[in-house]
């Protein structure tokens, strides 16, 4: 592996001028494949009975860029140990219907399957997850996102960091606006998110949706340990072995970035949810147990007992709010104090 030079897979979401001759797909036949045979089995299925390269997409592939003034805000999105970026789809085709550039990352040789152009699909290699496994891991993802940030900036210059020079969609480079970037993630994307914005000032806003951010008990990321002086929110799931609802007040982890950080933050739970509700397993899983009658344990276990719709509608609706306030400065009532249009998620004060 040493010798190996490595790459990154992503995809860029954008505002787009209008349609192109290809729709997007969920994931690439060669990746979904491997998830097929590999992963499904996780959540009671046996492999063929979906196809989530057959999954629709409401975007167009390599379609022009709409231009802004400015350019957009642009978002980094970094997904859990070992899940394909694909998972964060629906979050993220949301956010670029508002108005920004979202580019999501697979971290490669720790997800589980990413499928390169020309069909190559590199896979897995994580050992044992200790802490020397799990530290190094988040270093080089932070390092995969901060490279990402530097090829971002060759392209709104006008270059291509295309590994094979692929002619980049009309009209990107001026769509990036670099001088308004957030980044956010799920489980340990969302401890990437934090350890990035400790690390890199370009960053101005990120959100951790359920990620623990370190090795826990005995080592915590450094962001963990000495907080922030930017805008960041927490977003938790379920609750502790205790009964308690997760969050800073009862996370070692979150507890201490919360104390020592300076600038705007905001916790948020859904104690019904559970880890997962953070990706589109929270849509996936109830289409696949009206067709397929996925376990009800393998359901509560991975997004909980709190009502689907709401929960999605939450999670789009908080992470857009957040985005708002503080890459557009729009004035969000809605981060203000808990909505009865949201039941399920709770301020943590």
């Amino acid at each position: 592996m040493k010798d190996k030079v490595r790459e990154l897979m992503i995809s860029i979401w954008y505002p787009a001028q209008r349609e192109s001759e290809q729709k997007v797909l969920y994931m690439q036949p060669g990746a979904a494949k491997y998830y097929d045979e590999n992963t499904i089995t996780t959540i009671g299925l046996d492999p063929g009975q979906i196809d989530l390269s057959g999954i629709g997409t409401n975007a167009w592939l390599n379609a022009p860029a709409e231009s802004s003034e400015k350019g957009w805000p642009v978002i980094l999105y970094s997904p859990g140990g070992s899940v394909p970026r694909n998972f964060g789809t629906a979050v993220v085709e949301d956010l670029a219907s508002r108005g920004y550039v979202v580019v999501t990352v697979d971290h490669t040789y720790e997800t589980s399957a990413v499928e390169f152009p020309g069909g190559r699909v590199e896979t897995g290699k994580l050992t044992a997850m200790n802490a020397e496994t799990v530290l190094k891991m988040m270093d080089v993802r932070v390092d995969d996102m901060r490279y990402v940030l530097d090829q971002l900036a060759l392209i709104q210059d006008g270059k291509n960091p295309d590994y094979e020079q692929r002619e980049l969609p009309a009209g990107l480079a001026k769509a990036l606006n670099l001088t308004k970037v957030g980044i956010f993630g799920h489980s340990a994307g969302g401890a990437t998110s934090a350890q990035v914005m400790y690390e890199d000032e370009r960053v101005g806003a990120g959100i951790d949706m359920d990620g623990t951010m370190g090795y826990m008990p005995d080592y915590p990321l450094d962001v963990a340990k000495y907080g922030l002086n930017r805008p960041f929110m927490l977003m938790n799931s379920g609750y502790n072995k205790e009964g308690e609802v997760d969050s800073h007040l009862t996370a070692d982890d979150r507890n201490s970035f919360w104390k020592n950080s300076t600038g705007w933050k905001l916790d948020l739970a859904i104690p019904k949810g559970a880890h997962y509700t953070f990706t589109d397993y929270q849509i996936l899983f109830p289409q696949l147990d009206r067709k397929l009658s996925i376990s009800p344990r393998v359901i509560q276990q991975s997004i909980g007992t709190a009502n689907s719709d709401q929960a999605f509608e939450a999670q789009k609706n908080y992470i857009a709010a957040f985005f708002e306030l503080h890459l557009k400065g729009i004035s969000q009532p809605l981060l203000e104090s808990p909505s009865t249009l949201y039941p399920e998620v709770e301020f943590i004060k």
